[in-house]
């Protein structure tokens, strides 16, 4: 079997989907399939020992999306020809014309095609539906899948003559497994990471980081560490000097996957205040290392926290500092949600489990292939 990965963005750039499809393209590559990754994003020609087709298309400044579609309809073709893939697996966020375009070019050269959906559609659903009698995309050949059940949801509302199928984001468990760091008396450490962009709203879990601390008395010292970057970062800062967090919050920037684990190594609970996460990888990572999560209830979260139990799922801002008070000065509840978390993670979404889901999908497209082919 031989199966392209196709995604807007790729290594070096570093965000969920580019993260999910070179997990992915290794675990495929594990099992024996002949798989590669199609992308206009400049970089090297391999990946973790994957290859990468960079197509030749440039890519606009800023946008960080292709600046000719027909060039990009051009460049995909001639992939598709000259790779011959058996299936045709495309991610796509909000705004991904390369996954778009090769959902069109699977389904004219008469490959199977998949397109994983990385992002909710919120008010962007007009968009979709203005667009399906222009690209004619509602009668192409192709299956569709969710990273989490409430992309699915959103999904189905966009295509209901069609089945979604769920194929999460996941993690290689032994990796991320280890021991909790252990509590800290008076001091209640939050972590997050995440890219510093609007949508993300770091700027919210400041304010309820500030408020938290403003109102919490006899408890725990509130302190906050990001890792991440992003365009409102210096906005982020300033706004954490106002507040009078400058002591408080530690902005660590961009990190690898090592920087992810050290800076879980020393927090107590992850925190997340933006309700539009299709799924929050950051929090899985942090609950395979036995750190609580608290997030939106809104948000792909419910995946894999059960409220109450190894984390808190709140539906507001306001609610969202109330845990953080409670947390920080109630410690027998904070006591349950690190039992909880030192759980683990859903079997579900380990990496062993789904890329056998994702092979068996592969499978139902193209019968007559095999993991070895």
């Amino acid at each position: 079997m031989r199966v392209a990965l196709v995604t807007d963005w790729y290594h070096p750039r570093v965000g969920g989907i580019e993260s999910h499809v070179a997990a992915l393209a290794g675990q495929l590559a594990g099992r024996g399939v002949d798989v590669r990754v199609l992308t206009p994003w400049p970089g090297e020609g391999a990946v973790h020992g994957v290859p990468v087709c960079r197509l030749d298309v440039p890519v606009l400044p800023g946008l960080g999306i292709p600046g000719s579609v027909p060039r990009l309809a051009r460049a995909l073709l001639d992939a598709f020809r000259a790779e011959e893939p058996t299936v045709v697996h495309g991610h796509m966020s909000l705004g991904s014309p390369t996954s778009i375009v090769a959902g069109w070019a699977a389904h004219r050269l008469g490959v199977p095609g998949l397109g994983t959906f990385h992002s909710t559609f919120g008010p962007f659903h007009w968009f979709y539906r203005a667009a399906a009698p222009v690209l004619g995309w509602r009668r192409w050949s192709f299956q569709v899948a969710a990273v989490s059940p409430v992309v699915a949801r959103d999904l189905q509302s966009l295509m209901p003559d069609r089945r979604v199928h769920l194929l999460p984001n996941a993690l290689d468990h032994r990796a991320w497994t280890g021991p909790p760091p252990p509590p800290e008396p008076g001091q209640l450490r939050l972590v997050t990471t995440s890219r510093l962009h609007r949508r993300k709203r770091v700027s919210a879990l400041l304010d309820a980081v500030a408020g938290a601390r403003r109102r919490h008395h006899g408890g725990a010292a509130i302190t906050l560490e990001i890792l991440g970057d992003g365009p409102e970062r210096g906005r982020l800062e300033s706004q954490s000097r106002r507040l009078g967090l400058g002591e408080v919050v530690t902005f660590l920037g961009e990190g690898d996957e090592g920087a992810v684990r050290a800076v879980l190594s020393r927090g107590d609970l992850f925190v997340n205040a933006c309700p539009v996460e299709s799924f929050g990888l950051g929090g899985l990572e942090a609950l395979a290392r036995g750190l609580p999560v608290v997030g939106r209830a809104e948000g792909g979260m419910e995946a894999f926290v059960v409220h109450g139990r190894n984390g808190l799922l709140v539906d507001s801002d306001e609610a969202l500092e109330d845990a953080l008070v409670r947390l920080a000065t109630d410690e027998g509840e904070l006591k349950i949600l690190r039992s909880g978390a030192a759980r683990g993670i859903p079997e579900e979404l380990t990496w062993s489990h789904q890329v056998e889901r994702h092979l068996d999908l592969y499978e139902a497209m193209s019968p007559s292939a095999s993991p070895s082919s």
